[in-house]
């Protein structure tokens, strides 16, 4: 991360999300092909286990 920011764990969860997301995109024959031809998107988000609320980066 390029700083230091007041909540590690939510800045690190949030950083693993979007990676996850962009990693989506083109690890894969199957999904680099589909999001090349334009069927797949991956976004980010993170899911709150307590409150069933997703919140979308």
């Amino acid at each position: 991360m390029d700083s230091a920011p007041d909540d590690l764990l939510a800045a690190s969860t949030a950083q693993n999300a979007r990676r996850n997301a962009e990693l989506a995109k083109t690890e894969g024959p199957i999904l680099s092909e589909a999001h090349a031809a334009g069927r797949l998107n991956a976004v980010a988000g993170i899911y709150e286990i307590a409150t069933g609320r997703v919140t979308m980066l």
